[in-house]
Order: structure tokens, then sequence, then C-alpha cells
């Protein structure tokens, strides 16, 4: 099929996309066991009691990965055709342990850090590798003046 033999909008494959996504959902919710999913505090759904939006839930975090995903994929060839990939990357590699940091003091409590200690190593791991690679950088562009 060409593109001009095409005739639905890009939208409209959108709704019948997840329109088939969510049947799929739907119809796999009825035959598992029942599940429950705390939204908040004081909101809880059911698969059983609350089918629709169980259903529909899954169906946006579903596409919420996916556009993410996709998102990622298309960041990451911009980043790798441009003339500073390991800058970019390099940048990216830190403020992403700045930010594990900041979630992992936020929400793992004080005495249980001690058990997770691998992760703050992993992390600091990752920023030294971001270090280096925009040092890298540095060097080759200086290389090449």
């Amino acid at each position: 099929m060409t593109k001009s033999e095409n005739n639905f909008p890009g939208w409209l494959k959108l709704v019948v996309y997840f329109s088939l996504l969510y049947a799929i959902f739907f119809v796999f919710n009825l035959f598992t066991d029942e599940s429950t999913e705390f939204i908040t505090d004081n909101w809880e759904i059911s698969s059983k009691t609350d089918k629709y939006i169980y259903t529909f839930f899954q169906v946006l975090s579903m596409a919420i990965v996916v556009g993410a995903a996709i998102f990622a994929l298309r960041i990451s060839f911009i980043v790798l055709q441009s003339k500073k990939p390991f800058l970019y990357f390099g940048l990216f590699m830190i403020l992403l342990c700045i930010f594990g940091a900041v979630v992992f003091s936020l929400v793992v409590p004080r005495e249980e850090m001690l058990e997770f200690i691998h992760v703050p190593i992993i992390a600091l791991f990752f920023a030294a590798l971001g270090g280096f690679m925009i040092y890298a950088s540095e060097r080759k562009i200086g290389k090449n003046k």
C-alpha cells in the first residue's frame, strides 16, 4: 500500500490501536485472577470490580512506556548523529546519577540504606564513566583543531 492509498489519518490509527489493545487487556483481565492496584492511599482499583478503569490504566501505562521508549530512541539517534555525542551522553549519565541519588535518599529509609549500598556505588561508577566520556569528548575536540 502506497502513501496515497492510505486514507486513515494518524490519529484514527492510534484510536484503533488503543481500542484493540483495550479489548485485548479487557479479555485478558476477565480470565485472570483478581488483581488490585493502589492509585493513591485512598483509591484502589480491582480487576474484578473496576474492570473498565483497571483496563484503562493498563493501556495508559503501556502507552506511556512505549512513548518513552520511542522518544528515547529518537533522542539517541539525534545525539549519535551530532558532533559531540560523548559530551551529551556523559552529561546525561551524570544527570541520571544525580537524579537517582536524590530519589534514593528520598525513598529509602535512613536505617535501611546500608542494605542497598550497592545502588549509590553503581551510581558513582556511572557518574565517573560519564565524567570520563566528557573528558574524552574534550580531548577529541582538542586534537581535531
